[in-house]
């Protein structure tokens, strides 16, 4: 597979600054469609901090995987996708509107240390009229502090 072909010598920057740098992130469903043991043995070749792991939680939770594969990834783990589903369709729903178990997955985060960013990944304001997306947004930051309170 194109994955298994990945080596720490296959990346190179162009040139481009550490600030400038991109992030290779691979999301842990990856693992378990490919092969969660090889994604970790491939990933181990990597030592350079711009190359990790995105947790998608809305993905895993369609899939059936949880959050059981935070804490194989540990410090890996360099950015999130947040969203909620009804663990069968990706819904991209605003957490606590559906089924993910969002205490479970902030304990995971907590256990591995992650200290990054919550990327919403959302259709919230997709279909909403203008007039609402400013009430729509503060309504998402406020379950993002709620979520880091659990």
């Amino acid at each position: 597979t194109a994955l298994g072909q990945i080596t720490a010598g296959g990346i190179a920057r162009s040139g481009a600054s550490a600030a400038a740098a991109v992030l290779l992130m691979i999301p842990p469903i990856v693992a378990f469609v490919v092969n969660q043991s090889k994604m970790l043995q491939t990933m181990a070749h990597f030592t350079d901090s711009h190359v990790g792991f995105c947790y998608d939680a809305g993905h895993e939770a369609c899939r059936g995987y949880g959050y059981e594969f935070l804490p194989l990834v540990g410090d890996r783990l360099i950015c999130t996708h947040i969203h909620d589903n009804d663990m069968v369709d990706d819904l991209h729903l605003i957490p606590f509107l559906g089924n993910v178990k969002w205490p479970e997955i902030m304990q995971a985060l907590r256990e591995i240390d992650y200290k990054g960013d919550f990327n919403f990944e959302l259709a919230a304001c997709k279909w909403m009229p203008s007039e609402l997306k400013q009430a729509t947004v503060e309504y998402i930051y406020r379950v993002g502090q709620y979520l880091l309170s659990l």
